[in-house]
């Protein structure tokens, strides 16, 4: 019917054009025939007297609109016949972190007129009532003490009935975990390495980094028996793993993992030591005097793909462990060696070991320039790094033992942790030591804010006096401040009544002027009760060493109890939370451990 009068109006409609056209386009009725618009045709007279003598092109115009007002009129009946249906979020659990912004839409079979939620959010949050979305910024004063996990109803309503689902909301306090997980494999060991996990902002993911004596993530490992190869594993920011390589010296022989760094582009670096055979296409050629191998330096690029691979020195006897990237860019590295000389560089007696940094050029792998840290030889006392940090002007700070009297010893057999300093050229600036008993302690880690304070991190061996401080336990661990000078502030010792404790891993924060540090105990520590034999625990404190928390990661069921073969690692994010990594034949948080009896590799998320 409509068609006859369209074609009958487009008759009336050459003459309204000619003659009456102000009478039949702001006619109601010829208006609606027409399907015009009364104010464009009072200003484009001219065209519309054009178009309506080509019934073709009119006529397909009105068919796309009848046909749009038809499927409206379907989805308008549809919605008023029938109730909204299957209502819900994308995740039944939403556990949100304080200044960090959401935006959690509902999805929905049907149409939804309005919606409504109950009870109100936490501050800092707003609902939608037009679409049911939840969106903005928890407020950050819970990050004292956090919002508790509640339960929330949603309702979609249209004039057919309504619909509702709930589900579950919680904002995250300081140290609270985010989410765990485990990895690794029966019939082998997959450990961490020492400080040994990175964040980088360039794919704003993790990176991390350490040994395994069994295949992994479907790849095959060089070494053989029950000897390790190293792992590098790429991880998104729900823990979620992207991809894993193995890497080792062929045959019955091991691969130790002692650092980690990432460049501005991306790539990323480990250090650690090489043991006889075929390393990654080098010649390693020192005898096998586990652990001091050959150091070895390897850059992956962020697909997984190695670039390149170097020993500087594959038949002399040392290994390599903090590495950071000096402001030039190029790659700075903390080892030790045995032998007495490497690289040109002569150091103590081949009854002892020194420490050394070495320089090498970041795209090629060349080594460039070194320092070592001799001892002295009668009687033979050496000295052995570890950590490795620099600040904003690019100067070197090194955790380094020694027991030499010429560099912060006092040779005796007993090793003293020390800060050791050197500019970007890696000229030796000066070291200070910490005191101790009796008996050897080691420091492990180091951190360095910008200004050039340090910090110290490692763990005092049998129940010796530490910087005037009494022993807590059989091993303590210990973070000790210096100012840019290298003046020891303060030190904090942290143990347990008879047992077990290392502190293995310590970070400055800069964004909040905190610094983080993990490490392991065995026995309940700071009041809290352990569930298993050991456990990972972090800590926040101020700069001016007040504790602000201490929480312990969960670990249950692991028969190995706490020792120094436990490393620890410790990263941060741009998204307000960190990141702690180790590992246990146990489980984590309730998590079922795939390695079990054996290690396996855990990782957990926290709130900073």
């Amino acid at each position: 019917m409509r068609k006859k009068i369209y074609k009958f109006g487009h008759k009336i409609a050459i003459i309204c054009a000619m003659l009456l056209h102000e009478f039949c386009y702001y006619n109601p009725f010829w208006s609606e025939v027409l399907k015009v618009n009364p104010a464009a045709i009072n200003s484009n007279f001219l065209p519309f007297l054009m178009l309506t003598q080509n019934p073709a092109a009119s006529s397909g115009a009105s068919n796309a609109n009848e046909s749009d007002a038809t499927a409206n009129s379907s989805s308008s009946s549809s919605s008023e016949s029938s109730a909204p249906q299957s209502l819900g979020f994308s995740s039944p659990q939403f556990r949100m972190i304080p200044g960090v912004s959401v935006n959690y839409v509902p999805s929905v079979t049907g149409t939804a007129d309005s919606w409504s939620l109950s009870p109100s959010l936490p501050n800092g949050l707003t609902f939608n009532t037009a679409d049911g979305s939840i969106s903005g910024t928890p407020d950050t004063a819970y990050l004292t003490s956090g919002y508790p996990s509640t339960t929330f109803t949603i309702t979609a309503t249209n004039s057919a009935g309504s619909k509702s689902a709930t589900f579950q909301l919680q904002v995250l306090a300081s140290g609270d975990k985010v989410w765990t997980v485990i990895n690794g494999v029966s019939g082998g060991d997959t450990t961490a390495g020492t400080n040994s996990m990175k964040y980088d902002a360039t794919c704003n993911c993790l990176y991390i980094a350490g040994v395994t004596s069994t295949n992994l993530d479907g790849q095959t490992r060089p070494s053989t028996g029950s000897n390790s190869s190293g792992y590098l594993s790429k991880y998104d920011l729900n823990g979620n793993r992207i991809w894993t390589r193995l890497f080792g010296t062929s045959g019955a022989v091991n691969t130790s993992v002692e650092g980690l760094v990432t460049d501005s582009s991306g790539n990323i670096y480990l250090t650690g030591g090489a043991g006889i055979g075929n390393f990654n296409g080098i010649n390693i050629t020192v005898a096998n005097n586990w652990p001091f191998t050959a150091g070895y330096i390897i850059k992956y690029d962020a697909n997984g793909n190695v670039l390149w691979t170097t020993s500087s020195s594959p038949s002399v006897l040392h290994y390599y462990s903090g590495i950071v990237i000096a402001n030039s860019g190029n790659v700075v590295v903390a080892g030790t060696v045995v032998a007495g000389s490497i690289d040109g560089m002569t150091g103590s007696s081949s009854s002892d070991q020194s420490a050394i940094i070495q320089e090498f050029n970041p795209n090629t792998g060349a080594r460039i320039s070194g320092q070592i840290i001799p001892g002295s030889t009668s009687p033979a006392r050496g000295t052995d790094a570890m950590g490795l940090s620099k600040d904003s002007s690019g100067n070197i700070y090194a955790s380094i033992a020694t027991r030499t009297s010429t560099r912060c010893g006092d040779d005796t057999v007993n090793w003293r942790p020390a800060l050791f300093r050197f500019n970007s050229s890696l000229g030796y600036i000066n070291c200070t030591f910490i005191p101790t008993g009796a008996y050897s302690s080691f420091a492990f880690g180091a951190t360095t804010t910008t200004a050039g304070e340090s910090y110290l991190s490692g763990y005092v061996s049998n129940p010796s006096t530490f910087d005037s401080i009494p022993s807590i336990g059989s091993t303590d661990g210990f973070v000790t401040k210096f100012d840019n000078s290298g003046t020891k502030q303060w030190t904090r010792r942290i143990g347990v009544s008879g047992g077990f404790t290392s502190i293995l891993s310590v970070e400055y924060e800069s964004a909040e002027d905190m610094l983080y540090f993990t490490g392991i105990t065995d026995g309940n520590i700071n009041g809290i009760v352990l569930g298993g034999t050991k456990d990972m625990f972090i800590a926040k404190y101020d700069t001016s060493g007040n504790q602000v928390w201490l929480k312990i990661q969960g670990m249950q069921g692991d028969s190995l109890g706490g020792n120094l073969g436990d490393r620890t690692s410790i990263a941060f994010d741009a998204s307000k939370t960190m990141y702690s990594f180790s590992n246990t034949n146990g489980t984590v948080s309730g998590i079922t451990n795939p390695a079990n009896p054996n290690r396996g590799l855990f990782l957990v998320r926290n709130v900073r």
